[in-house]
């Protein structure tokens, strides 16, 4: 199964900014990634990306593991919360707009409503974390010169793409399995508007391919900064 086609944000061409959503609405989920994008997990996280490693050319051990990244000082910390606070306006986020109109009328369903930000708070995630690496990192040119292209060491190895941005959406997914546990997989059902399941796959730090079913009691946790970060479903 090829997972990352279950991403609107990976390859939705139908994009609005999320503050298009009614101002509440907008409120909560503002509220919600600034949580998670400022929690302890998320600094030691983000701010390796911003750190480093620097760019090698692809090894087979990257389909085999996704190790603990180490810690980073204190002026990188704050270096990163600093961008967080003056670089993103969360309200202008790209969101897909089928996410958003779904996440605006779940008023009467809590559980969908919470999936539906959930996913939200992983567009912000995985564009935060891209945006990071794009910059702080930038890809050097390919020149043909028989050399293999240099690729990011931070990377998740199951969501690789050799394609025109693949190298950059596989930072996000890296970001993604190492804050939460693992890549957050929405089951929209045959239709693809159902609400049935979230899933995560691709954990980190393991040979493991299993995804494992996220209890709807884990998604509130996650939403109100009460789950201890990454989840450990194995």
């Amino acid at each position: 199964m090829d997972f990352p086609q279950y991403y609107p944000y990976y390859h939705s061409t139908n994009l609005l900014p999320l503050g298009s959503l009614p101002s509440e609405d907008c409120s909560v989920a503002v509220a919600a990634i600034r949580a998670l994008l400022g929690s302890s997990r998320a600094q030691h996280i983000l701010s390796r990306i911003v750190a480093g490693p620097e760019p090698e050319p692809p090894r087979p051990e990257w389909h085999t593991k996704l190790t603990e990244p180490p810690n980073v000082p204190e002026e990188v910390v704050s270096k990163y919360l600093e961008e967080l606070r003056d670089s993103f306006v969360l309200e202008s986020l790209p969101v897909d707009s089928r996410t958003l109109q779904e996440y605006q009328r779940a008023n009467n369903n809590e559980v969908y409503k919470s999936y539906r930000l959930l996913e939200i708070v992983c567009t912000a995630l995985h564009f935060v974390a891209m945006q990071l690496y794009h910059k702080h990192h930038p890809r050097q040119p390919y020149y043909g010169n028989g050399l293999a292209p240099m690729y990011p060491k931070i990377i998740h190895p199951k969501y690789f793409k050799y394609e025109k941005t693949g190298h950059i959406n596989a930072v996000g997914f890296w970001a993604e399995a190492q804050i939460l546990g693992g890549v957050v997989i929405f089951d929209r059902g045959a239709s693809g508007g159902e609400c049935k399941s979230v899933w995560l796959h691709g954990k980190p730090n393991s040979h493991q391919n299993e995804a494992y079913e996220l209890p709807s009691e884990a998604v509130f946790g996650i939403l109100k900064q009460e789950h201890p970060l990454p989840l450990d479903l194995a």
